[in-house]
């Protein structure tokens, strides 16, 4: 029985990581306790039948790259027993790591991880075996990856898991932005501000990026600059009070400033009908390319990171900071009206090293609107190859 950790019913002081999901096929629960251990992460399984079980848990032991030793180990409690080992102390890859055996009856059984030591240990999902059945060994890193999406524990135990199925979101949009950083905040909402009917969707439970209560990094730049003083009313309109410079408590970012934009739809009244769409804990896992015109992306594959449910959504544009498919990396483009903006043929256009200066001076053309988005037209591609 292979059960995801993002599926557990209560995270306790645990937190559940999405960064690796296009790796993993799931997320993964990590306890981030700056050294102090974390509450326990709780939830339910169905035993199909008594007997003795072995219990693994698929982890890695993250410093093992840089030093000897484990900072985040963790143990794996059954029905309030702990199992034998130690857990989060073994090879810096992701793998499956023996917890022990317990015997237990039939029917629900109470399932926990209890972190150690409060450094990053990590668990992405634990697999139930009978003790004697050797032919149940856990799924290879492969499989279990393709099996990603299987359901909550209380629809998936005694079946295993499945891959899922996907299902098309019935609207099609004219814009999808995957990822809620600052920047994805800005551009979904510009775009429903100027008439589209944009969907924003972010693999965390919260909204602002690194500029966000979980990483906690200041923002930087400036807005109202010439020669388009009106591009920065957005970031005016979400940034926190105090969420610059070096790292605060987690209240100083203000996640909620910024879900609140979202909502507050007389924003909207100048254009009917038309509202930003705000989906929290969807990440963008794969694209479907138009088969009559293979280089546009037709569609997007959102997954759930609590659940595994895939959701296939369709639109007319795009827009991501870098995507990868086939093991090449695409930026995901939609036109802002400026037409000295780089499109670099590497990946310096994600923002991993400094852009070089331009040049040559170049004239940029007015933006007639408040806000950075003036049209949503491409004329060619809907995608750009940069690596």
């Amino acid at each position: 029985m292979l059960i995801n950790c993002e599926s557990f019913r209560e995270f306790g002081g645990w937190i559940l990581e999405t960064q690796s999901t296009r790796q993993l096929g799931t997320g993964y629960l990590m306890a981030h306790g700056i050294g102090r251990p974390v509450a326990d992460a709780v939830t339910e399984v169905v035993i199909p039948e008594a007997g003795r079980w072995t219990v693994w848990a698929r982890t890695r032991n993250w410093n093992a790259v840089w030093t000897p030793g484990a900072a985040g180990r963790f143990r794996i409690l059954v029905n309030d027993t702990p199992l034998a080992a130690e857990l989060g102390a073994g090879s810096a890859d992701w793998h499956w790591a023996k917890a022990g055996e317990i015997d237990l009856p039939a029917g629900v059984a109470r399932v926990a991880l209890r972190d150690l030591t409060g450094f990053e240990g990590r668990c992405a999902a634990l697999w139930f075996a009978p003790a004697n059945d050797e032919g149940r060994c856990p799924p290879p890193n492969q499989e279990a990856t393709a099996m990603g999406g299987s359901p909550s524990p209380a629809t998936a135990m005694g079946s295993g898991a499945q891959p899922p199925q996907v299902v098309d979101d019935p609207e099609t949009y004219d814009l999808v932005v995957a990822g809620g950083g600052i920047a994805g905040c800005c551009a979904a909402l510009a775009a429903s501000r100027s008439g589209a009917k944009a969907l924003l969707l972010q693999d965390r439970d919260v909204l602002g990026g690194c500029n966000s209560s979980e990483v906690r990094v200041g923002l930087g730049g400036h807005i109202h600059v010439p020669p388009y003083p009106a591009l920065g009313r957005i970031v005016e309109e979400i940034q926190p009070l105090f969420g610059f410079g070096d790292p605060l408590p987690g209240r100083c970012y203000e996640d909620a400033r910024k879900e609140t934009a979202f909502h507050l739809r007389e924003r909207y009244g100048s254009v009917p009908g038309v509202a930003p769409i705000l989906r929290l804990g969807q990440c963008a896992i794969g694209v479907e390319m138009d088969p009559s015109r293979p280089n546009r992306i037709a569609a997007l594959l959102s997954r759930d990171t609590r659940t595994g449910a895939v959701t296939r959504i369709r639109a007319r544009n795009f827009c991501d900071y870098a995507f990868q498919r086939d093991g090449k990396h695409y930026f995901l483009k939609v036109p802002l009206g400026e037409d000295a903006a780089p499109f670099m043929d590497d990946i310096r256009a994600s923002g991993y090293l400094p852009l070089p200066p331009p040049l040559t001076t170049r004239h940029y053309p007015p933006i007639t609107n408040n806000y950075a988005l003036t049209t949503m037209n491409l004329s060619d591609s809907n995608i750009l190859e940069i690596c």
